[in-house]
């Protein structure tokens, strides 16, 4: 690979749904600050580790006699488990890993069947949610919160898309009321109680209250943004980030309490 193709090669997120927070080119080089990369260190051990993970998980499991789901074992006060987990690390190096894997799971090659059969749950619902049109498949749009299917006739636009930074959202944050008020038309007010999460779990509502932005708190309540007490990933709602700013904290504190 020649070196200018290095880092574009390794922005290629497609599969994963990344984005670089701003546009990049062959300059920035990433990989570098990675210490692996770095020191040419291979990277394939991690990638077998958590082929390991489930497989090894699967197996103490099967000394608990748990009944059910993979994900739902509980490996707590299982004294079988830990003694077998116990006769697998003792091993260390002093045979090689197929041997040492035939002995602790009866097989000699490691398998992802394990790693399937736990996130099978997952794969079903989310298998239904694209049956019923209520997920799109891909990263060019991610509608989180969306319970409904909406037709393409009409649809409207996403307030979380897979950066999690949206026109709706930013303009929360920036502080452009007119945008705001531009972009709210688009928006019914079960939508944008549906659709307002951010990446952070932050909503649009939690944003401008944290910038003291006091005229879109307001403008966000009278379109019916009632969500005043949905909390972030740190666990604050958006009266609890709104605390620097009078008036955001006092419209808030009011749709908090109301009962109706």
């Amino acid at each position: 690979m020649w070196p200018k193709a290095m880092s574009t090669k390794y922005d290629f997120c497609q599969y994963q749904g990344l984005k670089p927070a701003k546009p990049r080119n062959e300059r920035y080089f990433d990989p570098a600050t990675k210490l692996h990369v770095a020191f040419d260190l291979p990277y394939i051990k991690y990638f077998l580790a958590h082929v390991f993970q489930f497989q090894i998980f699967d197996i103490l499991c099967q000394q608990t006699d748990h009944q059910g789901p993979l994900h739902l074992c509980d490996l707590y006060g299982s004294v079988a488990a830990g003694n077998k987990l116990k006769i697998l690390l003792g091993l260390g190096s002093s045979k090689p890993w197929e041997d040492i894997l035939e002995e602790f799971a009866g097989v000699r090659t490691f398998s992802a069947k394990s790693c399937l059969r736990y996130f099978q749950p997952l794969q079903d619902y989310l298998e239904e949610l694209v049956k019923q049109g209520q997920l799109n498949i891909g990263w060019t749009l991610l509608r989180m919160g969306n319970t409904h299917s909406v037709s393409p006739k009409h649809s409207i636009p996403a307030l979380t898309s897979f950066n999690s930074i949206t026109p709706l959202y930013e303009a929360c944050r920036d502080g452009n009321e007119e945008a705001v008020q531009n972009l709210l038309q688009k928006y019914s007010h079960t939508d944008l109680n549906r659709q307002e999460y951010s990446f952070n779990g932050n909503t649009c509502l939690h944003i401008a209250a944290a910038n003291g932005h006091d005229n879109i708190v307001k403008l966000l309540l009278k379109h019916g943004c009632y969500r005043s007490s949905l909390l972030n990933l740190q666990n604050q709602s958006a009266y609890d980030m709104a605390s620097s700013s009078k008036e955001s904290t006092r419209l808030l504190f009011l749709r908090q309490n109301e009962t109706d």
